[in-house]
């Protein structure tokens, strides 16, 4: 099987010879010309009164004129009313705004169309001569907003060479502060880790569809439970993989919830009403657009399967999406239907990317759709992702980043521009950065590094232990439910310093979210006052190491995972697991009291059929019956080792 490429090479800052990609520039030049023509329509009603004397009514050539901008028409009603325009302007920016935030199209359009429909109806016997105006103002915006456009560039270029210039000795740097990867063979998880996974496990084994302890502030923007679920996918996924990829039990029981509570209207319900304010029928959260569905949601089901065997979502109309809390239309989906959706929207979008929200396009969340489809090509043979993957990076170069090698957040695939990313605050620049050290290490490794060691030259700072983000703490915001803090900045540097091997910095990163915010209790090591998504992302940092999100995706769980003896019942939290491998035929267990030292009995299958293993506590034999199963009795009280080792099979 072909497999994709992930290079490893940093790439230069280019020198852009034009400030726009090729797709972004036709984009750009076809809604200029919509623009000019519906400027010229909207003119033809005064046009045609003026010049030719044909009867045409007031109010339709007071409408027409609302074409040139938001509240235009209130200039052609005189000079009393020029503060019904700036209103009328204003009150478009801000829906601008939520048309980007919400996808709804309806929104901008509406705030365009309505003043111009309700200076029609003031319109009085004729048209003010201020509608002269009207093209002057119209200039006077589209120049203040290139000279806008070309002052960011210009600080760009500038940020570029600067870049351009310590970009060696900051790789350099990070080269020698980063630390080789774990032997996958070894691995344990800490005492402080698995009191960290506990928040997570009381959040995830709790029944499908109730949401006892997530953050519910909206279902559109960061906040929204979509996220949550998907960061409980992602941080068990990693720890599956890595440290226990032969115990499922209450671990793919947490999974499984986090993927089958994605079916929940209170998660999937916002698609209707984004879909409904883009003039669109189809409510179907996995048909057109929604990539922060598909694709970020893709990763937890497909790496799921890939770390357990457990084939259960790929069955067809697995998993039904309920859109509507009574009633309504239901769409059952699989992740060969996610596959299929991702696949079949990135054949037809302007950028092969395609859109979160209705015709905006986030590169991020596209990251996290190929993230998805590569382990399910990795375990079937597939090469779904091969058709796209090296369009996908060079569309990334060309369209999404900005001059000086950041990450656009999110473009229009309307008008190719990027207007809602330009003003942004300077923390959403690190976060960019970060998201893309930590995600994209698994599609282009070199691009990974090279955000990082910016932001680190950048931004981090580490004195005596303490490490400081160079952003005042008041203007950091936690996304995940819209407080201020710096907990969610700490917890997304943690993990990319962990992905690319920095444990210095993460490990300070993780002493200074402690020292914000004070723990909910001992046993779980979740802070106060932080948003659900913010402490599941401290949680999983609390065993996150070097690549361990690439391969997550590229490679999987060692060979043993898939074949060896699994631990499958346990007690939670009496029993927690910090290690859980096999070379195929034995399994390595570290186990902890999770409760009062004592008693515990744990289920093992997948063992010989009547075979006999050595149990390293005991030195007794153990036999398994005829389905390979077995039941162990082993007394908990601290660090407890036991490793079932096949001695021979009872005929």
């Amino acid at each position: 099987m072909q497999q994709i490429r992930i290079s490893d090479t940093i790439p230069e800052i280019p020198h852009r010879v034009s400030a726009h990609g090729p797709v972004q520039s036709r984009l750009r030049r076809r809604a200029l010309l919509a623009y000019l023509l519906l400027a010229a329509l909207g003119s033809l009603p005064v046009a045609l009164h003026g010049l030719a004397g044909v009867p045409v009514p007031v109010s339709l050539q007071v409408f027409g004129l609302g074409v040139w901008f938001p509240g235009a028409a209130f200039l052609a009603l005189g000079v009393s009313a020029w503060w019904m325009a700036a209103l009328a302007f204003s009150l478009f920016v801000l829906l601008r705004v939520g048309w980007s935030l919400t996808g709804m199209l309806a929104l901008p359009v509406a705030g365009w169309l309505l003043p111009a429909l309700i200076a029609a109806m003031m319109a009085g016997e004729a048209v003010s001569a201020d509608m002269r105006w009207i093209p002057l103002v119209a200039l006077t915006i589209a120049a203040a907003s290139w000279l806008r456009e070309a002052w960011t560039r210009r600080w760009r270029y500038a940020r570029a060479q600067r870049r351009r210039a310590f970009l060696p000795q900051a790789l350099q740097e990070l080269d020698q502060a980063s630390v080789a990867e774990p032997d996958p063979n070894t691995r344990e998880l800490t005492p402080e880790a698995l009191a960290a996974a506990r928040y997570v496990f009381d959040l995830a084994l709790q029944p499908v569809g109730q949401f006892e302890g997530f953050s519910r502030r909206d279902n559109f923007q960061l906040a929204a439970l979509r996220y949550q679920l998907n960061y409980i996918s992602y941080g068990l996924a990693m720890m599956q993989c890595h440290y226990t990829p032969n115990f499922h039990g209450y671990l793919s029981q947490a999974q499984r919830y986090a993927i089958e509570s994605l079916t929940r209207p209170e998660v999937c319900g916002y698609w209707k009403w984004e879909s409904r304010g883009s003039f669109r029928l189809d409510v179907n959260p996995a048909g057109r657009d929604n990539v922060m569905l598909t694709g970020w949601s893709l990763v937890g089901i497909t790496a799921y399967a890939a770390n357990t065997g457990d084939t259960r979502y790929e069955q067809p109309g697995s998993l039904v999406f309920k859109p509507f809390h009574h009633g309504g239309k239901t769409f059952p989906h699989d992740s060969g239907s996610f596959i299929r959706s991702l696949l079949t929207n990135w054949r037809s979008a302007p950028y092969t990317m395609y859109p979160c929200e209705p015709y905006w396009t986030f590169p991020l969340c596209n990251a996290f759709g190929i993230c998805g489809v590569i382990p399910y090509d990795r375990q079937h043979g597939t090469q779904y992702m091969t058709e796209h993957f090296d369009t996908m990076l060079t569309r990334f170069e060309q369209e999404f980043l900005f001059e000086d090698g950041d990450m656009v957040p999110m473009r229009s695939d309307l008008t190719g521009l990027d207007f809602a990313t330009r003003t942004l605050p300077p923390q959403f620049g690190m976060l960019s950065q970060l998201s893309v050290a930590i995600y994209f290490n698994a599609l282009h490794a070199g691009h990974a590094r090279r955000a990082y060691a910016i932001a680190r030259h950048e931004s981090l700072r580490l004195e005596e232990g303490r490490l400081d983000l160079g952003i005042p703490v008041n203007l950091m915001l936690d996304v995940g439910d819209y407080s201020i803090n710096p907990c969610l900045n700490l917890a997304l540097v943690a993990l990319a310093a962990h992905e690319q091997g920095d444990e210095q910095i993460a490990q300070a990163a993780l002493r200074e979210a402690e020292a914000a915010r004070p723990r909910r209790d001992a046993a779980t090591m979740a802070l106060e006052d932080v948003s659900c998504a913010t402490n599941v992302m401290l949680a999983t940092a609390r065993w996150a190491r070097r690549n361990d999100w690439r391969h997550l995706i590229n490679r999987g769980p060692q060979p043993g995972a898939l074949k060896g003896p699994l631990l499958t019942e346990c007690r939670y939290p009496d029993v927690l697991v910090a290690r859980a491998i096999s070379d195929g035929s034995n399994l390595e267990l570290v186990l902890y009291n999770g409760a009062d030292a004592g008693l515990q009995s744990l289920a093992i299958e997948r063992l010989q059929p009547g075979g006999e293993y050595r149990r390293s506590d005991t030195g007794e034999s153990l036999h398994a019956n005829s389905n390979g199963c077995a039941v162990v009795d082993i007394h908990l009280d601290g660090r407890t080792e036991l490793t079932l080792q096949p001695v021979g099979v009872v005929p």
